[in-house]
């Protein structure tokens, strides 16, 4: 680094790495901003889901009397008595119970036909993630002669 007229590397220095802090601050509003424009809610919660990993674990916490807890049995002990401490008792006698509630409709009212599942299925993202069962949604679609039958008695039942 050449020194400037008046001032010394140190000074230079951090000027640049002002600029530098600006231009990175300046992109990465300009990157957030064009994700929030765009219509890819995928990379959007990719996104949002990358910026918000939890920590995996709780602690060390610190006592009224500043002394550090670790043990995670002490740190549960103390989490407990502060939300035991910060939430009231209810009056349960006024809570309502099943038999004092009156159902109106029921769930055997429902009626789901076969070409009500084949609407659905069909509207499905072919390039969207599988869910919990594990089958995807192109794997429903490819087999949606085979399996409309057998899901639609699955939704009846």
């Amino acid at each position: 680094m050449e020194e400037n007229k008046g001032g010394n590397a140190a000074d230079e220095y951090k000027e640049e790495e002002k600029k530098v802090k600006r231009l990175i601050r300046n992109a990465k509003r300009r990157f957030e901003k064009n994700l929030a424009d765009s219509d890819s809610s995928r990379e959007f919660f990719a996104y949002i889901r990358k910026k918000t990993k939890s920590r995996p674990t709780i602690g060390p916490l610190k006592t009224r009397d500043k002394k550090v807890v670790s043990d995670d049995e002490e740190m549960a002990t103390m989490l407990n008595e502060f939300f035991s401490s910060v939430f009231t008792r209810e009056d349960e006698s006024q809570t309502p119970t099943a038999e004092e509630m009156e159902t109106t409709s029921r769930l055997d009212d429902i009626v789901i036909t076969e070409w009500m599942v084949r609407k659905k299925i069909r509207k499905l993202r072919r390039a969207a993630a599988p869910g919990p069962d594990g089958i995807g949604p192109r794997l429903l679609q490819e087999l949606e002669d085979e399996i409309v039958g057998c899901i639609t008695l699955i939704f009846r039942k």
